[in-house]
């Protein structure tokens, strides 16, 4: 079953969705005064996993008031055109990740900067899967700020907690009450699966996102997929000292990423982004659980976080692989 209560409180409730066949992102409905959907996984998501789910409760898609994205990447707002075809719901979303949901070209040339232009990649196959999984832009009806409070009714009051790094608007929504943190793809640990490495944009955005989040009351992290971290337990709700862990797993990495960026820098000095990411990558692979992408010998999939320590250590700002 794709639906599970959640202890922290009655009106809770996890949704679990496959993501692009051999994955998984969670989903949060909130069955609140104002119901809320917390991301809308890939287009499909809705109908194969949302909408059963919500029936089991007793619902139907168009209970969903409003639609709150942790971030504006495919597979958290994927279903949203899908599902403002079929109800009259409200997109929710940090301010500085609108584009990304409103221009599927600026989405794609944004995710995909340092595998297009730095490293020349053909990316069509990856484009056609793309727009498979995202089949429209989606308005955005509210536009997010950070320390904004979301008024669900009752007792149900969120803050807006803006965390960027794994993308410009990614945001945790903070029940403090509650004391948990509804946070995407914000904290990421290791990596999403085995193999794979962190996922951001922008480096320091990242870490000081991370401390920033480590100063928060928190008891509990709902994660949107299950994070890698020291430990072996990979559950998407993570309380207590596993919250805290995972946060400081996340500094530890970026912190260990950003060394070895430095380090090949100095050792290739003028050599260009390729040559200091590959060094970095022979350093950081006795320390970090991923696999290589052949083709370029990189982490798989994921130059960008690479490019990100590249451009902030270099003041640069673009340009092509040498």
């Amino acid at each position: 079953m794709a639906l599970a209560s959640m202890p922290q409180d009655p009106r809770l409730f996890r949704i679990t969705a496959i993501w692009n066949w051999d994955s998984i992102v969670e989903l949060f409905f909130i069955n609140g005064p104002t119901r809320a959907l917390i991301d809308t996984g890939a287009s499909y998501t809705p109908r194969e996993f949302v909408e059963p789910a919500l029936r089991s409760l007793g619902l139907e898609l168009t209970d969903i008031d409003v639609i709150l994205n942790t971030h504006g990447h495919q597979d958290h707002m994927g279903g949203n055109h899908a599902l403002l075809n079929q109800i009259n719901a409200q997109v929710y979303m940090h301010r500085e990740d609108a584009f990304l949901v409103a221009d599927l070209e600026a989405h794609m040339e944004y995710i995909w900067h340092a595998d297009k232009r730095v490293l020349g990649q053909d990316l069509s196959a990856r484009r056609a899967q793309f727009l498979h999984t995202v089949t429209g832009p989606s308005a955005v009806h509210r536009k997010l700020e950070d320390n904004e409070i979301v008024d669900l009714g009752d007792d149900i009051q969120l803050r807006v907690v803006h965390l960027p790094g794994h993308s410009p608007g990614s945001i945790a929504y903070h029940w403090e009450e509650k004391k948990i943190a509804f946070a995407g793809d914000a904290v990421q640990g290791y990596g999403s699966k085995p193999g794979t490495f962190p996922l951001y944009y922008t480096a320091r955005g990242y870490e000081r996102s991370m401390q920033k989040l480590a100063s928060l009351q928190i008891e509990t992290l709902a994660l949107a997929h299950r994070y890698l971290w020291t430990q072996d337990a990979r559950d998407a709700l993570r309380s207590g000292k596993a919250a805290e862990q995972t946060v400081q797993d996340s500094i530890a990495v970026t912190r260990m990423i950003h060394q070895s960026v430095r380090e090949a820098l100095k050792a290739h000095a003028g050599a260009g982004f390729l040559p200091v990411a590959l060094a970095a990558t022979q350093t950081l692979a006795a320390a970090l659980p991923f696999t290589i992408e052949p083709r370029t010998g990189l982490p798989t999939g994921l130059p960008a976080t690479l490019y990100a320590h590249y451009t902030e250590l270099t003041g640069e700002s673009g340009g092509a692989a040498s």
